[in-house]
């Protein structure tokens, strides 16, 4: 097919339009420019860690010896307090030796040793602040010995009452299952049963 010529009046409307097109191309740029540029919106920007605090070597060693302080602060409390008991025992000790000296003892102040056995639901006697171990011994004046003694007793008794619920977890002591009978063990080993014939304690009126 043959390419059709324009006439002069579509190439006249033509370039007109070319022209017209070319203006406006030139308007669009020229308003461009003149217009102010946009602002450029950043990023939004987390804030970063702050830095870890770390203590100088003055406040380390400042702190060192704050530390040493207290612990010996406390060392020296535990001292004196142990030497506070230890004078508390020696001056019962002196009263005591001294009472008897001066003949104000009975036989309530004779010293007796006792093996602690309470039945198997216990493990020891507290009396007036005092832990008596069961299966240690210990030397007490008679008072105490007498109330230990009874203690261990209503022990046993009311673990029989109970039909003896806790007889598998006998822990085995130097002697027998009755406070009343255990006595010290002898150098070969063996014990006595019952009352000793002799009271190994100190009579209120040997100084």
């Amino acid at each position: 097919m043959a390419k059709r010529e324009l006439t002069a009046e579509e190439r006249e409307r033509l370039k007109a339009n070319l022209a017209k097109g070319r203006e406006t191309a030139a308007a669009n740029r020229a308003a461009k420019a003149a217009a102010p540029d946009e602002p450029v919106e950043e990023p939004v920007r987390e804030p970063d860690d702050p830095a870890p605090l770390e203590l100088n070597a003055a406040e380390l060693v400042r702190i060192r010896e704050e530390a040493k302080k207290k612990v010996d602060k406390e060392i020296e409390a535990n001292r004196a307090a142990e030497r506070e008991k230890l004078m508390g025992k020696a001056l019962d000790a002196e009263i005591l030796e001294q009472r008897r000296a001066a003949g104000l003892t009975n036989y309530l102040d004779d010293e007796l040793d006792i093996l602690i056995d309470v039945a198997p639901f216990a493990d020891n006697i507290t009396v007036d602040g005092t832990v008596y171990q069961h299966g240690h011994w210990y030397r007490v004046d008679r008072r105490r010995h007498n109330s230990l003694t009874e203690i261990m007793a209503r022990s046993w008794d009311s673990e029989e009452r109970a039909g003896n619920p806790n007889r598998r977890f006998r822990r085995e002591v130097a002697g027998t299952m009755n406070p009343l009978s255990n006595e010290r063990r002898m150098a070969d080993g063996t014990f006595t049963l019952g009352p000793a014939p002799t009271i190994n304690a100190r009579t209120g009126m040997v100084s």
